[in-house]
């Protein structure tokens, strides 16, 4: 379930480095420097929080096999599915109602479009994979 710790400690030695990086771009371009800042910090958070997981599982292995039992039980894997579709589907009319928000205040049409288009590109991926999945049943 999880990866090894190797992976881990590498995620947070590239985030290391790249918020080290982003001091390097804080006087030319301020932007370039917080995209590198907040990608560092995402990918270091979220790899001590998994190797705090792998600590606690290592401390209560109990709790490890229940947990690998949920991960691999099929009613869970379909609430989770479900969880999803529906997820997608909410995201969707926010997507729409962005793309209305750069109209009424006068964004470059590009960005309307580019807008407009991942909405389109959710449908045609969902329309893939209803008919990829209807050739599998």
């Amino acid at each position: 379930m999880l990866k090894k710790t190797s992976f881990y400690v590498l995620k947070i030695l590239l985030g290391i480095g790249l918020i080290g990086t982003s001091f390097l771009f804080w006087a030319e371009d301020k932007n370039i420097s917080a995209v590198l800042i907040g990608i560092g910090l995402s990918l270091g958070g979220s790899s001590i929080f998994y190797l705090y997981i792998k600590y606690f599982q290592q401390k209560h292995p109990e709790i490890k096999k229940q947990l690998e039992i949920d991960y691999n039980d099929e009613r869970n894997k379909i609430i989770q599915n479900r969880a999803k579709a529906k997820s997608a589907d909410i995201i969707q009319w926010f997507i729409i109602g962005l793309a209305y928000v750069l109209l009424l205040f006068d964004y470059p049409l590009w960005l309307f479009g580019m807008t407009v288009g991942i909405f389109l590109l959710y449908y045609l991926i969902s329309v893939y994979f209803v008919f990829k999945y209807q050739k599998e049943m």
